[in-house]
């Protein structure tokens, strides 16, 4: 070898010139603890190191084939050949001017754990809210009138009011969705209590119907997309909770027709090619139940 190595020899030349001096000390734990201490070292110290050849070194490995590979095992919940019903309230949290509450109901049929189509209904609730009720209020809310000096007699002070109610807006939507469920899970509560969870998401085209007064309803094309997750008590019954988005084409309900002035009428319901079209975006937040049949 090239390292310099200590042999046996070196340890007796060491233990000729230590051991001199050890007769001074009496105590014999610390002549003990210098032979384990220069017999561990002649052990460490003339150890041999071993090497292969290369050619008897493993160069490949091979990972074994499994036939019926499953990657969930004993799963509780199955959803191929069944059929999921929901039921959940949403809340629209970017709409300004209309009720943000609306119910959702979709039913899906599954042909495998992971895949399923079906049919999805949503409901808008009727009425402003509280951003739309405030712009319309002659009161307390709307925009303060006041006229320059001089021009009293050709203008009314008051509020500026906007009623969001004339323009049109979605009444209910449906949609063919195809949703896929690629995560299924179990999360440990106590040690009693196992709940199963999954997550899907969901892509699906239809139509929103949009109302306008007492004019018939006018249909407009659009999509629906979003994720999910379900926590299942049993195999029939889960929670479900979600982010939805709306996409359609529609029009923009912000109109000078349907401001009103101090003083003067309520403004008539402007006809749907008035409005300027445009590509609106709805973002809902969903919780409701699932049932499993």
């Amino acid at each position: 070898m090239d390292s310099l190595e200590l042999k046996d020899g070196g340890i007796v030349i060491l233990l000729y010139f230590v051991l001199p001096f050890t007769r001074l000390i009496r105590k014999k734990s610390f002549l003990s603890l210098i032979y384990i201490f220069l017999a561990f070292s002649s052990t460490s110290l003339s150890a041999a190191v071993i090497q292969f050849p290369d050619q008897e070194l493993a160069s490949e490995y091979v990972m074994p084939v499994f036939k019926n590979t499953k990657v969930i095992l004993n799963r509780n919940i199955t959803l191929s050949k069944r059929i999921e019903w929901r039921i959940s309230g949403a809340f629209r949290t970017d709409e300004p001017f209309y009720n943000p509450l609306s119910a959702f109901t979709s039913l899906s049929f599954y042909w495998n754990e992971f895949h399923s189509i079906g049919l999805s209904g949503l409901y808008f609730f009727p009425g402003l809210s509280k951003t739309g009720n405030k712009l319309n209020d002659e009161k307390e809310g709307g925009v303060p009138v006041r006229c320059p000096p001089g021009a009293q007699s050709q203008c009314v002070e008051g509020r500026r009011t906007f009623n969001a109610g004339l323009a049109p807006h979605p009444l209910f939507a449906g949609f063919l969705n195809y949703q896929f469920s690629p995560l299924y899970g179990k999360i440990s509560i106590t040690k009693t209590i196992v709940l199963s969870f999954a997550l899907y998401s969901f892509f699906g085209g239809g139509a929103i119907w949009l109302q306008n007064g007492g004019a018939p309803l006018v249909m407009v094309p659009a999509i629906n997309f979003g994720i999910g997750q379900r926590f299942y008590f049993n195999r029939y019954f889960a929670l479900d909770g979600g982010i939805d988005f709306l996409m359609y084409r529609g029009p923009n309900a912000v109109l000078e027709k349907m401001v009103k002035l101090p003083g003067k009428k309520d403004p008539a319901r402007p006809d749907y090619k008035e409005f300027k079209q445009e590509i609106l975006l709805r973002f809902l937040v969903r919780f409701g139940i699932t049932i499993l049949i």
